[in-house]
């Protein structure tokens, strides 16, 4: 079994890239 941990882990990296995502085309959109 996947420790709890580095699920947790890899969900919080997950979400961590879609918000850099979307700074990223958010900045992209008003330059």
């Amino acid at each position: 079994h996947p420790q709890p941990e580095s699920a947790q882990k890899a969900l919080l990296t997950l979400l961590n890239q879609e918000l850099l995502a979307k700074q990223f085309l958010d900045k992209e959109a008003s330059a």
